[in-house]
């Protein structure tokens, strides 16, 4: 779906009254920091979303998320309080990303899963 298609996705998770959807998954589409960054800002905004996958295993590095997009998604862990699980491996977020992720997810008391 690209970061366009992510676009799109976060704007329909913001403007959504939808309550029940608990589960997400963007994995394997190319998202990029832009694409991580409109995830994020539906994130914060949806109080039933329980699960993401946000991995990308199809070894395109072009379409990782790397640091700039870990710290979108530590902006959304920080005030969502409904996710428990995210999946964020294979994105390349290396030591700056990890280090924008630790305040949130010591902060996020509902996260119980995190690779």
């Amino acid at each position: 779906i690209g970061p366009e298609g992510a676009k799109l996705i976060g704007q329909a998770l913001r403007n959504s009254v939808n309550a029940s959807l608990t589960e997400l998954s963007v994995a394997d589409n190319n998202l990029g920091p832009s694409g991580a960054q409109a995830i994020a800002e539906g994130i914060k905004a949806t109080k039933s979303l329980k699960k993401l996958d946000i991995s990308n295993r199809n070894g395109s590095s072009s379409g990782d998320i790397k640091s700039e997009g870990a710290k979108y998604i530590a902006e959304a862990i920080a005030v969502n309080a409904s996710l428990t699980s995210i999946n964020l491996s294979d994105n390349l977020i290396h030591s700056e990303g990890a280090k924008a992720l630790a305040p949130a997810l010591r902060d996020n008391t509902s996260l119980t899963y995190l690779w």
